[in-house]
């Protein structure tokens, strides 16, 4: 697994359900990617950034499969203080009308597979 924008830190991880012990709690192991056994577990503690982060696993049909999630770090903080800068709202805009002009796809996943209106 893998968490935008943040460094996480592995507090357990095995086989089965967490037993509620955490390994080495004085100096845990800090990650920017952690492997999660096939029914297992991975309990993580991550230093707060403000925004909408990407936790995701790195393997393309995980993450077209749904393994695939989004953080919301400290919402007060994301209305407050952070904006989309226009320019990214107009690319937005100028990617979706290409879309619509010349394909007719609305959604590529990470497997490059297209779904069609």
């Amino acid at each position: 697994m893998h968490l935008h924008g943040h460094n996480f830190y592995v507090l357990h991880e095995g086989p089965g359900e967490w037993d509620g012990t955490i390994i080495r709690p004085e100096n845990p192991q800090r990650r920017d990617v952690q492997l999660v056994r096939g029914g297992g577990h991975m309990v993580m503690q991550f230093d707060g950034h403000p925004g909408v982060w990407a936790f995701h696993c790195h393997i393309a049909w995980h993450a077209a499969g749904g393994f695939f999630a989004s953080f919301v770090v400290d919402p007060e903080a994301i209305q407050r203080d952070l904006r989309i800068p226009p320019k990214a709202e107009q690319t937005c805009r100028d990617y979706r009308a290409w879309l619509d002009e010349n394909s007719g796809v609305y959604e590529v996943d990470s497997l490059g597979a297209k779904a069609r209106r």
